[in-house]
């Protein structure tokens, strides 16, 4: 019994991951400063990855959720935009989840993620994103997965 439960919480701790390689942190004051911190706009394209649409719209409204809850989007007056263009993107379909389960293999997407200057037009944070999960289901959930990788490099600085 005890080998069992072993190996099914290490099989759902395996499930689940995130690498989060930042190339660039986001200075400290432009995420904490009360007035100016925050994210004026996010924009998601997904040029070369096979995303879809529902996908693409998912993360958007996921990332837009979490960022306000944490006071940082939308700020008029911020100086950081966000730029996310998928480049990665493998989620499987709901036929194969359904009769396969977690044995269908992980869903996975990858994401280049840049924190912009408004007035320069500067990159000044950027990172690649990479979310594997076999325990999400379906797109929808695939997205709030990734928006919560995603939001921890846009809440975090250096």
């Amino acid at each position: 019994m005890q080998h069992t439960l072993l190996f099914f919480l290490s099989f759902t701790l395996v499930a689940c991951g995130a690498n989060i390689d930042v190339r660039t942190p986001i200075p400290h004051g432009l995420i904490s400063d009360s007035e100016k911190g925050g994210y004026r706009s996010i924009n998601i394209r997904a040029d070369e990855a096979e995303a879809s649409s529902g996908f693409i719209r998912s993360l958007s409204n996921n990332l837009r959720q979490h960022l306000s809850e944490l006071a940082l989007y939308p700020k008029k007056e911020g100086s950081l935009k966000v730029r996310i263009q998928i480049i990665g993107y493998e989620i499987n379909g709901g036929t194969s989840r359904e009769v396969m389960g977690v044995l269908a293999g992980a869903d996975e997407v990858k994401s280049r993620v840049q924190v912009i200057n408004t007035a320069t037009d500067q990159v000044i944070g950027e990172s690649i994103i990479f979310t594997s999960s076999a325990m999400a289901y379906g797109q929808k959930a695939m997205a709030w997965v990734h928006a919560d990788d995603i939001v921890t490099f846009l809440s975090t600085a250096d």
